[in-house]
Formats: structure tokens, C-alpha cells, sequence
């Protein structure tokens, strides 16, 4: 008689409900732990992939493109870590048995996100840098010396560059008053360049 009642409808119902909560305390565990693994483990090998500055305009906009989706993911990995903060108060409210574990792990998560996304924030500051440099370097480059400098420069390390051809004495000369006269344009425009700054 006293096992028909312990088997009763409502010790069953109340089996049935500690069950579900030990399966929701379970899950939160388990999604906690997934955050911490994801964070220590992909996140972190995404960023220290990220870890540079760049050669090149190029690279360095290619790495400020790389930092952006990782940027996303950790606003994703953050939104992810609230909701389990959330339900965490919500399940210590519920199950004060369990409160001092649930509010250790859910300041742990906090702490470990918030770490990530502000080492995440200032990596791309750097990425960011990178590029503005690269911009200005272009800017002032193309300050100081305009097309026509750049255009020399090319033809003079071609002439240097290129096996000369000269057999006598007289195309040797040739050669060296060509080279000699695209190192006067050089230097004409590097002093027009110059004084148009000074003039700015």
C-alpha cells in the first residue's frame, strides 16, 4: 500500500519535474561550457591568425575585412553568453540549491567574453591604424612625388636595370647622358614638389 502511493500520480509528477530540471540545469551547463571551449579554443586561433599588421595596403585591408567577420561572430558569441547569463539567474531564482554553482559559472562566462570581445576591439583598432597609415603613406607618396617622379623613377631603374648595349665609346656616352638627363627630371620635380608643399 505504502508503494502505491510512493507510485502515486503526484510523486510521479514530481519525479517527472525534477528530472526536467536536472535536464535544463544540464543543457545550461553544457551551453556554458560549449561558449568557454569555443572561445579558448576557435576564437582564440581565429585572432591570433589575425595577429599582423600587414606588408601592404592591400593586406592590411584584407586583414581589416578578416577582423569585421571576427568582430561579428564575437557580437554573436556576446548575444549568446546573455541569454545564458539570463536563464543562469532565472534557473538560480528556481533551483537556490544550485545558485552559488550557476552564479560562479555564469561570471565566469561574463568575464571570459567580455575579455575576448575587448582583446577582439582592440586588435581591429590596430588592423584599422594599419590601414589609415597605408592611406596617409599613398597621400604623402603622392604629395611628394606626383606621377611624373614616379613615371621617372621606373624609367630610370629601368635604365640602370637594363644590360647596356653600347660597343663604342660614343653610345657609352649616349647612354650615360640618358641616364644623366632622367636623373635631372627626377630632381626638378622633387624641388617643384617641394615648394608646393611649403606653399600648402
Amino acid at each position: 500500500m505504502k508503494a502505491d502511493i510512493e507510485d502515486g500520480p503526484a510523486a510521479q509528477a514530481r519525479r517527472a519535474e525534477r528530472r526536467a530540471s536536472l535536464k535544463l540545469l544540464e543543457e545550461h551547463a553544457e551551453g556554458m561550457r560549449s561558449l568557454v571551449d569555443w572561445i579558448f579554443g576557435a576564437g582564440e586561433k581565429w585572432l591570433l591568425t589575425l595577429h599582423e599588421i600587414g606588408e601592404s595596403h592591400d593586406d592590411a585591408k584584407q586583414l581589416l575585412k578578416e577582423h569585421n567577420e571576427l568582430e561579428a561572430k564575437s557580437r554573436e558569441v556576446e548575444a549568446q553568453s546573455r541569454d545564458l547569463v539570463a536563464l543562469g539567474r532565472e534557473l538560480e531564482r528556481e533551483f537556490p540549491k544550485h545558485a552559488a554553482a550557476l552564479q560562479q559559472s555564469t561570471e565566469r562566462v561574463e568575464q571570459v567574453t567580455r575579455a575576448f570581445r575587448a582583446r577582439v576591439a582592440r586588435q581591429k583598432e590596430i588592423a584599422q591604424r594599419s590601414v589609415c597609415f597605408y592611406q596617409m603613406l599613398t597621400e604623402v607618396r603622392l604629395l611628394l612625388f606626383p606621377e611624373p617622379f614616379s613615371r621617372g623613377t621606373d624609367l630610370l631603374l629601368e635604365s640602370l636595370c637594363t644590360e647596356v648595349k653600347a660597343t663604342d665609346i660614343s653610345s657609352a656616352e649616349m647612354e650615360r647622358n640618358a641616364v644623366e638627363a632622367k636623373v635631372d627630371e627626377m630632381g626638378y620635380f622633387t624641388v617643384i614638389s617641394k615648394s608646393s608643399i611649403l606653399t600648402v
